[in-house]
């Protein structure tokens, strides 16, 4: 996140052997607290590009492109 307080990333979630791969979603992880979750509304990017300059949206490329998702939905969350 511009503010340094956040860190997001592309990542697809584990499956067992011979399962289908999951769509790609964009992971949140808060430096204060270290707790990862998934970005609501990021399932089945294909390529995250960032934050917005104001750092209140994630902007990832869903199919098909969708417009960017509030990050403040989980940067101001308390996260389990």
């Amino acid at each position: 996140s511009p503010d340094g307080s956040a860190i997001a990333a592309l990542g697809f979630p584990r499956v067992g052997p011979g399962e289908p791969d999951p769509p790609g979603r964009v992971y949140l992880r808060r430096l204060d607290s270290g707790t990862t979750a998934v970005v609501p509304g990021t399932e089945g990017a294909q390529l995250f590009v960032g934050f917005s300059p104001d750092g209140r949206f994630v902007v990832n490329v869903p199919p098909p492109q969708t417009p960017p998702v509030p990050a403040t939905v989980i940067l101001n969350a308390r996260l389990p």
